[in-house]
């Protein structure tokens, strides 16, 4: 950075121009970099029977089941109120989530990832 504020504009506008001039760059990982794409119980309570229709998930008597990753989920979180019966296989969940899917008298299965 030095010299960049000497004789006025001349040199601002060029790196400001540069987006990778400012900011960390650096190594990465090696392996499987794995994306997290969770979904709320409120929000899976919500979304279940428009699945149901959609063949995404399925209703025996008064209890929906569904495979999460199938639909684009790996992750269960805790935030929000279980009203149906729902068994649900996902990746993985948070315990809240398994709580109160539990407490609404569904069930949790912990799969590997697809």
């Amino acid at each position: 950075m030095a010299g960049t504020g000497k004789r006025a504009d001349t040199k601002k506008p060029s790196i400001w121009k540069d987006k990778d001039y400012f900011g960390k760059r650096g190594f990465k990982k090696k392996g499987v970099q794995r994306t997290i794409y969770p979904i709320n119980v409120g929000q899976l309570d919500q979304h279940i029977e428009k699945w149901v229709v959609s063949n995404e998930a399925r209703k025996e008597k008064e209890e929906f089941h569904i495979n999460l990753g199938k639909v684009g989920y790996n992750k269960l979180l805790g935030d929000g109120k279980v009203t149906k019966k729902i068994r649900v296989k996902v990746a993985s969940a948070s315990a809240r989530a398994v709580e109160k899917i539990k407490a609404a008298g569904g069930d949790v299965a912990l799969a590997a990832e697809e």
